[in-house]
């Protein structure tokens, strides 16, 4: 996670590219994917779960966005 702006797509939202990972590899649907994804944000510390869910990577801190790849690497489970 040394450059946490190269692993995210910046055209889609933080809380959909954290999502799409849990319902792929989770196999939960897109509802379930979101809360997960929001429980994760929660779980890496990440101030204001609700806003960095509608957010794109380029909202975001570099701070952030390593907290945010974080989120999404647990996401896929262990």
């Amino acid at each position: 996670f040394q450059d946490p702006s190269a692993s995210l797509d910046p055209v889609m939202t933080i809380g959909k590219q954290i999502a799409e990972v849990a319902r792929t590899h989770l196999g939960l649907t897109w509802s379930q994917s979101y809360t997960k994804a929001k429980s994760l944000l929660e779980r890496v510390r990440l101030p204001d779960p609700d806003s960095a869910l509608r957010a794109f990577p380029h909202q975001l801190s570099g701070g952030q966005k390593q907290r945010v790849a974080i989120a999404a690497a647990i996401a896929a489970g262990p």
